[in-house]
């Protein structure tokens, strides 16, 4: 399943830094919900993957109207965030290797079992058991 908790992201764009603020806040909590749900469910607990990510980062502080006009191919909108949970992951890995957002698709294949034979994707191995 995809969930696209998209406030940040949207309210960034828009110039409001209320509600890109209050966005984080409440996707915070959305994912601190769907978290408890999993872990208070004997069907999901132990047994669910959760991978927590997003489209692009943000321009360095030294580009102008860094705010608005972020998600471009600039050194900073390369870097995102990336958080995995789940039984096949190892604890508090800090990657060596640099990754790029093709490669979270190929590690999913790998979870799933199945070859993406068209990606170009490198499957994150130090995340495993």
């Amino acid at each position: 399943m995809l969930i696209n908790l998209k406030d940040p992201d949207y309210f960034g764009h828009s110039s409001s830094w209320t509600n890109y603020i209050k966005g984080i806040k409440s996707t915070d909590e959305n994912i601190g919900d769907l978290y408890d749900f999993i872990q208070g469910d004997d069907n999901y607990r132990g047994k669910t993957t959760i991978i927590i990510t997003n489209d692009h980062g943000r321009h360095l502080p030294n580009v102008a109207d860094g705010f608005t006009s972020h998600g471009d191919g600039c050194e900073g909108c390369r870097h995102i965030q990336f958080l995995a949970l789940g039984p096949d992951f190892k604890e508090g890995v800090g990657f060596q290797t640099p990754y790029e957002q093709i490669d979270i698709s190929a590690t999913v294949a790998k979870l799933l079992n199945f070859k993406m034979e068209s990606s170009k994707g490198k499957v994150m191995t130090e995340l495993f058991k």
